[in-house]
């Protein structure tokens, strides 16, 4: 996230009000948004982490089975 926003002066020092508002509220939307996108990625991580977990418990049991047959 790279933002180069330049803020304009104010009259008596300082930035313009308005132009840190809205790169606050820019840089707020950019967060959350990149925030979602993290948790999704997450999420389907750990779906995936569930879903291996069960195929090796159900191989592992497959292999027992054959191990007893021997």
């Amino acid at each position: 996230m790279e933002n180069k926003m330049q803020f304009r002066s104010a009259s008596f020092g300082g930035f313009n009000r308005q132009d840190v508002l809205n790169y606050i509220e820019q840089t707020a939307k950019e967060s959350a948004q990149q925030l979602e996108e993290l948790q999704a990625q997450c999420d389907e991580g750990l779906n995936r982490e569930e879903s291996l977990t069960q195929q090796e418990s159900s191989l592992n049991g497959q292999l027992s089975h054959h191990v007893l047959l021997i």
